[in-house]
């Protein structure tokens, strides 16, 4: 079967692209979709001369085509063996590079399964994300339960009219014709400033114009309602605009005359977006007011600070990217947009620098009143992936960050065995490769590690499997864990649970509970999986 995939695979993009596929007529609903990907080298045929819209896509084919869709041509040397069967095939430098921009993922066994056909509701979150649209719930599919995972992605292709479909049909395999109707109609919505397709845009979109092009010079304002801005939606007429666009912004309602004005001050709010959303303002307010300001011009509306209240001490689950920010720099660390913690004056920001397509190092750092107090990158090291995306900080004498680990242990002084050798679990465990989480008590005076211990799951084989921490609190003086596995949960003695035979699908919600120094587990449970 692998070696039937990689020929038909390598038929698909050997070819050079055309304008006129022999199995697409011009009475074919993905005709325009088609014809205008294909002059930007996005899609192509095969070697007799088909598009073959109605074929199932693969993962390996979606990711080439939304990379290249972003206008991006990844080093071959670069970006390689991201995935246990990811190594050099033709692929392997569009899904790696997918997988570092965080657009597509693999599965809780290691794996990225290139050759599999992608679902509906698969491909509607690796094209959302790889194409920056801006999530909508605006109208929704009956067929789709909003507790899903992929309900706020099925829910955009709805609302933006990207398919014509009037149920999802998640599990349904998604054809190359199907996904090119979806991104040619993201890139029309995009470059037209429409809240979702209709035909009538199709007469105003610039077939000239890259996709690389749309994507990087068009503006997505997701999650504006949380962040004290309010956009207001616009109508065009003969590809004009009919109504001023409006921005109401701490009280005020600001008119612009035209289009550019109008995303000028949106990329500039955008471009503090993390500060309004989940930070506290004051310095930070200033700066963006000035910047606003600016766009604004001689506008006779006047802009008040407003101080968004602190947002409680814990944030779990998003981890910063460090790489070439001034970390001496509050303000720049801050728009980084990972998780922090607040205490009194002072916070701690999370998160991680890159070294290599698969080397992150953790990177923490601490301010108080905008001035440096501190930064650790020591925490790791070697040439394990790791970065830190959980937080609590409970008081002026510890606080308790998660880390993940992928377990290539080399050298014990360079990596968190070195400070979970007292810990209830003191290492990562038998095998390599799948994240897991290392939970740390520090000291916020200045980052070091007072205590430490491994935290994951396990198979049946004995092997370590994936784990994800999801929240943090304190029962008492205890740390309580909040987490999802992918297979057996740990006990308080860390041998693995028994699984029920009514267990639920995975992932399986877990909490466990520690005392204060990270040794003794005192309470473990899962409800979905078992004891």
């Amino acid at each position: 079967m692998r070696k039937i995939f990689v020929t038909l695979a390598a038929t698909l993009f050997a070819c050079s692209s055309v304008l006129a596929f022999s199995d697409v007529s011009s009475d074919n609903g993905y005709k325009t979709a088609i014809d205008y990907l294909a002059k930007q080298r996005v899609v192509s045929g095969f070697f007799d001369g088909e598009f073959k819209p109605q074929q199932r896509i693969t993962r390996a084919e979606l990711a080439k085509i939304v990379v290249g869709a972003r206008g991006e041509s990844p080093s071959v040397r670069e970006f390689r063996s991201c995935f246990d069967d990811v190594a050099n095939e033709w692929y392997a430098r569009f899904v790696c590079f997918a997988k570092n921009a965080n657009w597509l993922s693999g599965y809780a066994d290691g794996k990225f399964r290139p050759g599999a056909e992608v679902n509906r509701a698969e491909a509607a979150k690796i094209i959302v994300n790889a194409l920056g649209l801006a999530l909508d719930d605006s109208a929704t599919f009956s067929d789709v339960d909003v507790r899903t995972w992929y309900a706020p992605y099925a829910n955009t292709v709805r609302a933006r009219n990207l398919l014509d479909d009037t149920t999802f049909a998640a599990s349904t395999k998604i054809t190359r014709g199907e996904v090119a109707q979806i991104i040619y109609r993201t890139l029309v919505v995009k470059k037209s400033g429409a809240t979702k397709f209709t035909f009538g845009l199709i007469a105003g979109f610039d077939t000239q114009t890259k996709p690389a092009a749309i994507i990087s010079s068009t503006l997505d304002f997701a999650n504006a309602q949380n962040s004290g801005v309010r956009i207001t939606k616009w109508f065009f007429a003969n590809y004009k605009w009919t109504i001023k666009p409006a921005l109401e912004f701490n009280g005020g309602t600001y008119y612009f005359a035209t289009p550019q004005d109008y995303v000028a001050a949106l990329k500039t709010i955008q471009k503090h977006f993390t500060i309004l959303g989940v930070h506290t303002l004051d310095a930070s307010l200033a700066q963006l007011i000035s910047e606003f300001q600016k766009v604004l011009g001689q506008s006779s509306a006047v802009i008040t600070p407003t101080i968004i209240p602190a947002k409680p001490n814990t944030a779990v689950g998003i981890a910063a990217n460090f790489t070439g920010v001034d970390l001496a720099n509050e303000s720049a660390v801050a728009g980084s947009g990972g998780a922090f913690a607040t205490l009194n004056n002072s916070k701690i920001y999370i998160g991680y620098e890159v070294l290599a397509p698969l080397n992150y190092n953790p990177v923490v750092v601490s301010f108080t009143n905008g001035r440096q107090n501190w930064v650790r990158r020591d925490y790791e090291t070697s040439s394990d992936e790791s970065l830190a995306y959980g937080i609590l900080w409970t008081d002026a004498n510890s606080a308790f960050i998660v880390f993940t680990s992928r377990g290539i242990e080399e050298n014990i002084n360079s990596d968190f065995r070195r400070f979970a050798r007292l810990g209830w679990l003191p290492d990562y465990g038998l095998g390599s490769g799948r994240q897991i989480a290392v939970v740390t008590k520090i000291n916020p005076a200045d980052g070091s590690v007072q205590a430490a211990t491994f935290l994951s799951a396990r198979e049946p084989n004995g092997m370590t499997n994936a784990l994800t921490v999801t929240g943090l609190k304190m029962n008492g003086s205890n740390l309580v864990v909040s987490a999802d596995t992918w297979v057996a949960p740990r006990r308080v003695n860390t041998q693995p649970m028994d699984k029920k035979l009514s267990a639920s699908n995975e992932p399986f919600a877990y909490e466990i509970e520690f005392t204060p120094n990270l040794r003794t587990a005192v309470r473990a449970v899962a409800p979905s999986y078992g004891q």
